[in-house]
């Protein structure tokens, strides 16, 4: 009998033993998946960290990409001097009420170093009728003479069609024009079609002067090719910023000085970047 009960025994410790092994094997397993499913949650946490970033990466490759490619392709500068003649008056003549006839003129004449002075003539007469005290639609014609520096001189002629609105809020002036060119070449049939359009703000500098700081913007858009250069799209900005001097205390006669930046588009070649000071003098009879 103690022989059997010690045999019982050995068999029940073997017996313990084993599931305490089977315990602790299965006890290691749950540990080991319980890591594998730690890690993997990790993995995914660094995935979504990484995917909840995904618009820096390019935004930063892609401004990386194009500071390289405008580094290669920066607009060629020039720098220069405009000058401008600007005159307006109606075809009241000595009548009171006045006339909705409306009559302007600018002559302008254009210098940059890059063709070693004289760049560019302009004579520009339109008529126009007004449509109340605001609004007035205007036909016009002008005519270009261009000298690029290396290339031969070119003649343009340019009829034209504007809508030019003027106003004021409080102390601030303002005014726009919208224009439709068509452009010839001499030389050459084919017809190149320009939308302009042209913002003007003015405010009074104070500290007791006439003074007024003015500033515009001008937009430059080609609608077809042609072939004489332009392309569709973008063709150039301008931007002015000065101050505009009433001359004889007058505000019939202003002079504007200040400096004009143009951007112009060339397909063909680098872009052109012209750092102008701007001197204008209007005229109103």
């Amino acid at each position: 009998m103690p022989f059997r009960d010690n045999a019982l025994r050995l068999i029940k410790l073997r017996q313990q033993h084993q599931q305490h092994q089977k315990h602790h094997h299965q006890q290691q397993l749950r540990q080991q998946h319980e890591q594998v499913e730690r890690r993997g949650e990790g993995d995914v946490r660094r995935i979504v960290r990484f995917a909840s970033i995904p618009s820096v990466v390019p935004i930063l490759l892609c401004v990386f990409l194009l500071g390289v490619g405008s580094a290669e392709a920066q607009p060629a500068p020039d720098a220069g001097l405009w000058t401008a003649l600007f005159a307006q008056g109606d075809f009241s003549g000595h009548e009171e009420e006045g006339s909705p006839w409306r009559w302007a003129f600018d002559g302008q004449a254009r210098f940059l170093e890059d063709t070693n002075g004289f760049n560019q003539s302009l004579l520009r007469p339109v008529i126009g009728r007004s449509l109340g005290s605001a609004w007035t639609v205007w036909l016009g014609y002008a005519w270009i003479r261009t000298n690029p520096g290396p290339g031969p001189e070119s003649d343009e002629h340019r009829p034209f069609q504007q809508l030019t609105w003027s106003g004021s809020f409080g102390s601030l002036s303002a005014s726009s024009r919208t224009r439709l060119e068509q452009r010839f070449v001499r030389g050459n049939n084919d017809l190149a079609w320009r939308f302009r359009q042209f913002v003007k703000l003015g405010y009074p500098l104070g500290l007791g002067t006439d003074l007024r700081l003015v500033g515009y913007e001008e937009l430059f858009l080609n609608l077809n090719d042609a072939d004489t250069g332009p392309r569709s799209g973008f063709d150039q900005n301008r931007f002015f910023a000065g101050v505009a001097i009433p001359v004889g205390g007058s505000t019939d006669a202003t002079l504007e000085l200040g400096y004009l930046n143009q951007f112009v588009r060339s397909p063909n070649s680098r872009d052109r970047l012209n750092h102008v000071l701007s001197l204008n003098l209007f005229l109103n009879f």
